[in-house]
Order: C-alpha cells, then sequence, then structure tokens
C-alpha cells in the first residue's frame, strides 16, 4: 500500500509540472513602445507632439460653443513589438483614452476640458487607424485587418501618427492669450488579443500652443489731453509737496476705448512722466521748483494719486459691455518741490498714460 501511494504521489507531482511549463509558454498578446522587450505591455510611449497657433481677429464674433479645428500627421513611425507567437500572425486591436486629469464636457459629445484653461476651451480628438479611418477618442478593440508577426521590435509603427483635433469654445474669451501648455490629449494602446491590453500606451499625442486676442487701446482718439491749472500765487506754496492754500485742483475726464472688448476682464491705467526736482513723485515742469500732482479714479477704483519715481502704480477699470468704453477722472494741480522761491510766469508738464491689457 505504501508504494502505491508513492506511485500516485509521483504522479500527481508530474502533473504540476506540467502545468507550470504550460503557463510559462503563454503570451498575453500585449504590444508595447521600444526595444525592450523583457516585459510585454510596458515601455516609454512614443509622442507626436503638434502645436496649434490661432488668432482671433474678432473676439465679438467668438462665441461659446464656436470652434477650430486642427491637423496632425507626422512622417515618423516608431519602434513597437507585441508579446504574440513568433511565426504567427494575426491582426492587432487598438483602443484610444483622452490624457490624465481631462474631464468630459456635459454635452457627452466627445468634448473634454484642457487642462489649465479655465474651462474655457474644450477638446474632441480623432485618430487615424489603418482599414478604420478617423475615430473619435475613446475607442476601443477597433481591429486594424492586417495580420503580422510583431514578435520582434521594429521601426514600422505609424498608427496614432495622424488625426485631428477641434477646440471649442466653451464661455466668452475673458483673456488676451489663451495658453495651452504640453497636454496629452490622447494615448493609444494596441495588442493582438482582443480586450486586452498592457500597462503602458504605445503613443501619446501631445498638443500645445495659443489662442491670440489682438487687442488694441486707445485714450481719447490717440490725442493729448490738455489740463489748464490756471494761475495761482507764490506765497500760497506754504508747504513743499502740497496744493497751494485755497487751490482747487483742476478736474476733467478721459474716455479709454478698447477693441475687442469681450477679451477684457480689467483693464489698468498707468503713468510715466520725468521726476520733478526734490522728490515727492511729482511730475517735471519747465519752471524750476515746480511739479505737477495726477490722480485718477474710475468707477471700480478709488482716487489714486500717480508718482513720477513710481511707474509701477495702476489704476485699475472696466469698460462698458455696450461701447466697449471707460469712464476715467484725472485731477491735477501744481506743487512747489523744494524750498527755493518760484519765479512768475508759465509752465508746462509731460506725462504719459498707458492702457495696461492683462
Amino acid at each position: 500500500m505504501n508504494k502505491s501511494l508513492i506511485t500516485f504521489l509521483s504522479c500527481i507531482s508530474l502533473g504540476i509540472g506540467l502545468c507550470i511549463s504550460h503557463n510559462a509558454l503563454a503570451v498575453t498578446g500585449w504590444c508595447a513602445s521600444g526595444s525592450n522587450t523583457d516585459k510585454p505591455g510596458e515601455g516609454t510611449p512614443y509622442q507626436y507632439i503638434f502645436e496649434m497657433e490661432k488668432t482671433v481677429t474678432d473676439v465679438t464674433q467668438v462665441e461659446p460653443g464656436d470652434t477650430l479645428q486642427q491637423g496632425w500627421h507626422k512622417n515618423q513611425n516608431y519602434t513597437a513589438w507585441c508579446d504574440n507567437t513568433p511565426g504567427v500572425k494575426s491582426v492587432t486591436y487598438f483602443k484610444a483614452q483622452v490624457g490624465p486629469g481631462m474631464v468630459q464636457a456635459p454635452d457627452n459629445q466627445g468634448f473634454y476640458y484642457i487642462p489649465h484653461t479655465v474651462e474655457t476651451l474644450s477638446v474632441q480628438t480623432y485618430m487615424d487607424i489603418n482599414s478604420n479611418g478617423s475615430l473619435r477618442v475613446p475607442f476601443n478593440n477597433i481591429n486594424n485587418h492586417a495580420p503580422d508577426d510583431h514578435t520582434k521590435p521594429a521601426a514600422k509603427w505609424g498608427s496614432g501618427k495622424s488625426g485631428h483635433i477641434t477646440i471649442r469654445v466653451e464661455k466668452a474669451i475673458a483673456l488676451s492669450r489663451i495658453v495651452i501648455p504640453p497636454t496629452i490629449i490622447a494615448e493609444l494602446w494596441g495588442s493582438h488579443t482582443l480586450d486586452s491590453y498592457g500597462t503602458s500606451p504605445l503613443v501619446q499625442v501631445v498638443v500645445s500652443g495659443s489662442i491670440m486676442v489682438p487687442q488694441a487701446c486707445i485714450i481719447k482718439a490717440g490725442t493729448s489731453v490738455t489740463m489748464e491749472l490756471g494761475a495761482s500765487w507764490a506765497g500760497d506754496y506754504s508747504t513743499l509737496g502740497e496744493k497751494p492754500a485755497g487751490y482747487t485742483p483742476v478736474t476733467t475726464t478721459i474716455k479709454a476705448h478698447c477693441d475687442n472688448t469681450l477679451a477684457t476682464e480689467e483693464l489698468n491705467l498707468g503713468m510715466h512722466a520725468p521726476a520733478a526736482e526734490g522728490g515727492f513723485g511729482a511730475i517735471k515742469t519747465n519752471k524750476a521748483h515746480l511739479g505737477i500732482m495726477l490722480t485718477a479714479q474710475s468707477q471700480h477704483s478709488v482716487e489714486t494719486r500717480f508718482r513720477s519715481d513710481d511707474p509701477s502704480i495702476r489704476v485699475p477699470f472696466h469698460l462698458a459691455e455696450n461701447n466697449g468704453e471707460a469712464t476715467i477722472t484725472l485731477q491735477a494741480w501744481p506743487v512747489k518741490t523744494t524750498s527755493d522761491d518760484i519765479t512768475p510766469g508759465d509752465y508746462v508738464g509731460v506725462a504719459v498714460l498707458d492702457i495696461y491689457i492683462p
């Protein structure tokens, strides 16, 4: 009986050994980019990179839902291989997914928000697959109808090297330049086994670029603004850097107008001017010891005094939606900048006002 038991156990041991040997010969069918055949389905994805540069000449003609289309077609093939049985030709299946972190727009039409564009832009991606034409990403288990033996790495792969994208405007453009950082918008996998793919995609499609919205702003049709400060008595300048006693600052309003008005959420007014001697941030005049102070105020800001020694000072304002204009109030007055006496006579000072677009 012991002899029979030993024989029985030997048969079980032999059966297990054959089972293990059979599993070691199994193939996954998974494809991978590159020449390293150590790990089926794992490799460094080949990247097809293209740039999209578009200029919108009139942002008022661009509304949510409008689209911009651009294709890509690269001549470079890439090296890849598949874990299938040597000498046996079979078809390759492909699946594609959108890039990491991309969130689908709510209309379920295959558009996905492009990261870092504040949900202003979304993208719909189509990829060309042999014998299948242009397919919208994502897709799964697409047969290329081209049986082949891919067990050895070969630089003849081209799936994913062509296609096109459609950029859709999701909301009103609120910047002069929308930057699309390098973004993986689609990834492609391959396999000789239906519905089974490795961990690494064969290809990544990467898009970068920007959408430019040219803007132009003018102040009072680009002409100069003259403010007559009137007469003042030398004896009224009792405090350096302050307006003369009893003097009322001169007030005027200017109109700022910008084209492509929808492209601006907030603009800023700044000033550049030569500095008067003695400091105080006054604008230099052609009369010694005398300078000019200037302030600006909009509906969206408090009265702010410009300084000739600090050109970084800004006065924010917004444009009216109906005409793309803003009204800005300026005030100016003369100041004494040194302790020396001011000689009688006329004087003039010049400052440049600039509009800054974010």
